[in-house]
């Protein structure tokens, strides 16, 4: 269902960027990818667990996608180094993300690790749409 979000952000990205524009996009993006973590901690059967992975999909896309945007106008000049270091980013930050959230799921339970990711995308992503 996560990756089904992407499908729906690649058919609704056009009219959603024309409407909100990049920065409430982003913040948008956050809301939804916190809205379906905390929906997954909180659901009960795997319908609704499911619909909340189609929402996490969708959030984060809008945030993925605008960061990969802003990457390549950061710095026009060194363009290739900007996109090599945010996939180096990227990538890393997926590879010791997932060895903490191991971690944290194992203390604290899947629960509040659900809740504690779906807090931090939320303000992840008002922080990206204030840049």
């Amino acid at each position: 269902a996560f990756g089904c979000g992407g499908f729906v952000y690649a058919g609704v990205v056009g009219v959603v960027l024309a409407r909100l524009g990049q920065s409430r996009m982003v913040r948008l993006g956050g809301v939804l990818a916190g809205g379906g973590l905390l929906g997954m901690a909180l659901a009960a059967q795997a319908w609704a667990f499911i619909g909340c992975a189609l929402l996490v999909g969708v959030g984060f896309f809008m945030i993925h996608n605008t960061i990969q945007v802003r990457v390549t106008e950061v710095a026009p000049q060194a363009r290739g180094s900007a996109i090599a270091m945010h996939s180096f980013s990227f990538f890393i930050g997926q590879s010791v993300g997932a060895a903490l959230m191991g971690v944290v799921l194992a203390v604290m339970g899947s629960a509040l690790a659900f809740a504690w990711v779906a807090v931090a995308l939320v303000g992840l992503g008002w922080w990206l749409g204030r840049r």
